[in-house]
């Protein structure tokens, strides 16, 4: 298996994102089989995933509150979660990559007890 990483955004400009440690090494997980590595960072995904969204909207503006209800929930047009981010969320990369480096450090203390 080659490294896995839990990256904010694999198709990012590599000097755009903090370096990234190989998730499993970081838990010293590196002997789990493959399926299980594979299980275990589709949840961190998804925890990542709804601490981001949770995030989001905590801080949503009622006029961002109201783009999202209209023009995003139910789009069929993919760009529009895009449109969204950029409009009212410019600092969404920075959320994730806080969020990630939040479980990280979660998983290291939950580790180390």
């Amino acid at each position: 298996m080659t490294a896995v990483t839990l990256s904010p955004d694999p198709a990012a400009d590599p000097s755009t994102v903090a370096p990234q440690t190989d998730i499993f090494q970081f838990l010293g997980a590196e002997d789990l089989p493959e399926e299980e590595k594979i299980e275990l960072l589709a949840k961190m995904a998804t925890l990542v995933r709804e601490r981001v969204f949770n995030r989001i909207v905590d801080d949503m503006s009622p006029e961002a509150s109201n783009f999202f209800d209209n023009e995003v929930a139910d789009s069929e047009d993919p760009q529009a979660f895009d449109l969204f981010l950029e409009r009212f969320v410019p600092n969404y990369q920075t959320i994730v990559d806080d969020e990630i480096n939040k479980l990280r450090h979660q998983l290291s203390i939950r580790l180390a007890e």
